[in-house]
């Protein structure tokens, strides 16, 4: 990319790959990085509606949904829509709650907005939008609250894995599914490790390494 930058959500549409806001350690940004994979080059998409990092984008029906985010300050619930036949963003319903570092995933058309974190407090809420509605629908909540953790979608189930909470043990280890159909979350098999663990890992292989240093 021309701008090295984190914090940044990515995104699959069309054979391209957008690279959504983010920031530098100094500044964040509202630029849309774009990869075209037939060309082999990167190209500047039309720019979100203002600047955010750890927000969360997703494609659903040949439309990009760029949802949650902040800038340091600030949390948003903001949503944007790019529609590329119109090249630009458009603001969309937004969530009902504020969430920062949040996961989003799209499932069936559905868009689903999980954790994160609101100014306050880590979240364990979770909404949807099915965008041939209106508005935005909370879910039952997961047992853990979470931010800066992952969703994935297997076998039409949502999977929520990891993410950071307040607390003793900050780092979360667990994992909790939730089927759509059945809209409640489930405990399954927690990782091996926390993400605190795995960085105490490699760390301490770093130290010893004979490739270091």
């Amino acid at each position: 990319m021309a701008v090295g930058k984190s914090y940044t959500s990515t995104v699959a549409l069309e054979g391209k790959i957008f690279v959504l806001g983010g920031g530098d350690g100094v500044c964040w940004f509202d630029t849309v990085d774009c990869y075209d994979r037939s060309r082999g080059d990167w190209s500047t998409c039309p720019s979100l509606t203002r600047d955010k990092g750890s927000l969360a984008g997703v494609s659903v029906n040949g439309r990009i949904y760029a949802f949650g985010g902040g800038d340091g300050t600030e949390c948003f619930s903001d949503v944007e829509m790019f529609d590329p036949t119109h090249g630009k963003w458009i603001k969309n319903q937004p969530m009902l709650e504020k969430r920062l570092a949040l996961a989003g995933v799209a499932l069936n058309g559905v868009i689903y907005a999980v954790g994160g974190f609101n100014g306050v407090e880590y979240l364990s809420s979770a909404e949807r939008l099915d965008p041939r509605e209106p508005n935005w629908k909370m879910l039952p909540k997961m047992s853990a609250r979470r931010g800066c953790h992952t969703l994935t979608v297997l076998d039409e189930k949502i999977f929520s894995i990891g993410g950071y909470d307040t607390g003793p043990k900050a780092m979360v280890a667990t994992v909790e599914v939730c089927e759509p159909r059945m809209p409640s979350w489930m405990m399954v098999e927690p990782m091996n490790y926390t993400p605190e663990d795995i960085i105490l890992q490699l760390c301490s292989v770093a130290q010893y390494s004979p490739l270091v240093g």
